[in-house]
């Protein structure tokens, strides 16, 4: 998150609390395992819940950036913390599918 960190970091300096939608445009700029692992660690220690809309936006970053292992990843947090994927997550998981067996042939 490094990225991230540099717009993110004054809000601690003055005590603001960022909300479930700023984790989720946060959630878009992780573009690899480490930053996503870094922005739910943080979520985790603020209380909140992760949910399909901020792990899709880290699946569509893992895919646009054919990252498997942080698309693997992405798959074992749902089952570890029990999101349900929505239409967008797997419509992301479909793509980078179809997209892998082109570069599989």
């Amino acid at each position: 998150m490094k990225g991230q960190r540099k717009y993110y970091c004054p809000w601690k300096i003055k005590k603001y609390r960022p909300n479930l939608m700023t984790y989720g445009i946060l959630a878009l700029g992780c573009k690899t395992k480490a930053e996503g692992l870094d922005l739910i660690t943080e979520m985790k220690e603020k209380s909140y819940t992760l949910n399909a809309e901020i792990l899709g936006a880290m699946l569509h970053q893992a895919c646009y950036h054919n990252n498997f292992n942080y698309v693997v990843e992405i798959m074992e947090i749902c089952l570890r913390e029990n999101v349900q994927p929505n239409k967008k997550f797997m419509e992301h998981l479909a793509n980078f599918r179809k997209k892998m067996q082109k570069v599989v042939k």
